[in-house]
């Protein structure tokens, strides 16, 4: 016997309606800038060890709704995921010191504490501050970054981090963009060589800006 097919149309249409009721998801929840930020921090980079210099230079700041998400959305009720995003990103300007130094600015409160949800008041903290250079600017070769937290922010205290120096303006084995992630002194003893002396070392230290 054939299946019939206005039937199935019919199912699969209820099937979506009910799926589409169940759904917490807010996709586009239109977070907003704090018009007013005052928890100003001036991050600066030491580099040292590189072959050579940097072609070019950018930051990408994450916030993250938090420390509590009680404010968001509740999860899907299906599948225990909500695709509503609890992140903002920021990508301050970056100034060049010298070919070995950059600093940029970073806003503990650079987004707008409200009510985006009908939930309660989401604040937020930072869940990275990334910068990443680029040795030559050849498309297809290696970038480099390091990764403050709002911790590491906060506490303003410097943090050298290191990269092999091999990895320089080294093309990538694949067409897919790569960030070489540094690594703190025993992450780097770990995971790539306890010997230090052929890396690229960055000195990352944050000062806030007290009026």
């Amino acid at each position: 016997m054939k299946p019939n097919a206005p039937l199935a149309v019919l199912a699969l249409v209820a099937m979506a309606a009910m799926l589409t009721g169940c759904s917490n998801a807010v996709m586009d929840p239109k977070y907003e800038r704090n018009p007013n930020p005052r928890q100003k921090y001036v991050v600066t980079a030491k580099i040292d060890g590189a072959p050579g210099p940097f072609k070019g230079a950018s930051v990408n700041i994450r916030y993250k709704v938090g420390p509590s998400q009680e404010c968001m959305p509740d999860a899907e009720p299906i599948s225990g995921h909500s695709p509503t995003p609890d992140s903002f990103d920021i990508k301050p300007s970056v100034h060049r010191a010298s070919e070995t130094e950059y600093r940029f600015d970073v806003y503990l409160d650079a987004m707008a504490s409200k009510d985006y949800f009908g939930k309660g008041i989401c604040t937020w903290v930072i869940d990275y501050a990334a910068l990443t250079l680029r040795p030559t600017g050849a498309p297809d070769e290696y970038s480099l970054a390091a990764f403050m937290s709002h911790a590491e922010i906060e506490t303003e205290l410097p943090i050298s981090m290191y990269w092999q120096r091999k990895l320089y303006g080294t093309s990538r084995p694949h067409p897919q963009p790569v960030s070489e992630s540094a690594l703190k002194r025993e992450e780097f003893a770990k995971y790539r060589d306890p010997d230090l002396s052929d890396t690229i070392s960055v000195t990352l230290q944050a000062k806030e800006l007290r009026p």
